[in-house]
């Protein structure tokens, strides 16, 4: 049985069949479908108003991976042919969106250096990576929104920023009133590149920082980078290391199931973010590797590391102060788990009394790096006598200051005058059964 046709269908059908003749118009009959449909192939690209979609249609997708596998398996083509693969994907930018841009940058790069249209080139590594990626993809992999009905309201916002030594963001979650830091360090080498660059740079952190919180959301993200925007929205860069940056950022948004919105904001709007990225953390250092593995083999295997970053854990699993890529949790002293753990723990020196408070109520065992300041107020719970250790520490070595291996290393900041030269103070390594202690 036919489905019911809506009254203006079956007028509008009428008409065209009844007046084709005399407005001067031909109808392709052949061509055109006369019937409500939800999903079809118009003008070389799919089209499917149940899901609000373009997609690429599966005759197309076909032909375009039988020329990408033909290349793949020659290494070697005509100018031409490469260019009609580039020209394919683009044909199908609506439903590719970005990754239409991204993954044909370097076959565009190839084609416009060549001398004739008929040369035969040998195909680079970079224009073999793009080729591979359109050979192994569905073409269900890639579709667009053909209208945006996502709701700012629904939507997790991100600021991020960059600043000469430092990345930072932050994150209002969906629902949620607490707001979520998260900040880091460049490294020597992204401090000497070019604003842009490291705005991206930040803008990637963020994302890995915090992507627990946003995984399978829309993410609204704010940056005062005009350029970064810009190579967001478009999805490439002509410059190398920006176009690298915008590929992660994109794989990251795939993988996690994150549909990325971005938004230029002036710098006056901007104002914690930039706060995030020129924190000046007094307590970037290290612990030397060689001296961890010694303590490891001797009380170990330490199983999480509770005060470092990601560029200086000593350990797998680690804890942060702020949110940044890898850390298991910010805040180390409300987590609930410190009894199930062999914790590594080398805080600042400012936080050792809460340190020590927190092991004894947990019952937790732990190493803990810590100077002999006998003036300090945290050193009677100590040392009670001043002259032993309370139970609550069942073995300690005293860590040579004056060794050819450096005792403690910079961090990526670099911020910390501790980790410059020998230390000035006397340094312990304790072994503590928060178990034995009393508070």
């Amino acid at each position: 049985m036919q489905p019911q046709l809506p009254k203006q269908h079956i007028l509008c059908h009428r008409f065209w069949v009844r007046s084709d003749p005399d407005t001067g118009l031909r109808v392709n009959w052949e061509k055109s479908v006369l019937q409500p449909i939800q999903r079809l192939a118009f003008l070389g690209m799919g089209i499917d108003s149940v899901r609000g979609l373009f997609y690429a249609p599966q005759q197309k997708w076909d032909s375009l991976q039988a020329r990408v596998a033909a290349a793949l398996k020659s290494r070697r083509v005509k100018v031409r042919a490469l260019a009609s693969i580039a020209g394919k994907v683009m044909s199908l930018r609506l439903a590719l969106g970005k990754a239409a841009f991204m993954f044909t940058r370097e076959m565009y790069f190839v084609v416009e250096s060549a001398a004739r249209w008929d040369a035969y080139i040998s195909l680079p590594p970079e224009v073999i990576s793009e080729l591979q990626l359109w050979a192994d993809t569905g073409a269900e992999g890639f579709t667009s929104a053909i209208w945006d009905l996502v709701v700012r309201a629904f939507c997790n916002l991100i600021w991020t920023d960059a600043g000469a030594t430092g990345w930072g963001g932050w994150l209002a979650p969906l629902g949620a009133r607490e707001r979520l830091d998260a900040r880091g360090h460049l490294s020597l080498a992204e401090r000497a590149e070019s604003s842009t660059l490291r705005e991206l740079v930040g803008i990637l952190k963020t994302l890995q920082s915090l992507a627990r919180f946003v995984v399978g959301t829309t993410v609204h993200l704010h940056t005062d980078s005009q350029s970064a925007w810009r190579i967001l929205m478009k999805g490439c860069s002509s410059k190398a290391p920006l176009h690298k940056l915008a590929v992660e950022i994109f794989w990251w948004t795939v993988h996690h199931g994150v549909r990325l919105e971005v938004s230029w904001i002036p710098r006056t709007l901007n104002e914690y973010a930039d706060y995030l990225a020129g924190i000046y953390d007094s307590d970037d250092w290290m612990l030397s590797t060689y001296w961890f593995e010694v303590l490891d083999a001797l009380w170990g295997k330490h199983t999480v590391d509770r005060f470092a970053t990601d560029k200086n854990h000593l350990l797998p699993r680690f804890n942060s102060r702020w949110w940044c890529p890898g850390t298991e949790n910010v805040n180390c002293f409300l987590n609930d788990d410190w009894f199930q753990e062999n914790n590594w723990c080398n805080p600042p020196f400012g936080l050792v009394g809460q340190l020590l408070r927190c092991l004894i109520r947990h019952g937790a065992r732990a190493t803990v790096i810590c100077p002999r300041w006998t003036g300090r107020h945290w050193w009677p719970l100590l040392c009670p006598d001043g002259v032993h250790f309370a139970p609550f520490v069942v073995d300690w070595r005293e860590l040579p200051t004056d060794s050819i291996e450096p005792l403690f290393r910079p961090g990526a900041g670099r911020a910390n005058e501790a980790a410059v030269g020998p230390p000035a103070f006397r340094v312990l390594a304790l072994r503590i059964d928060g178990s034995l202690g009393t508070l």
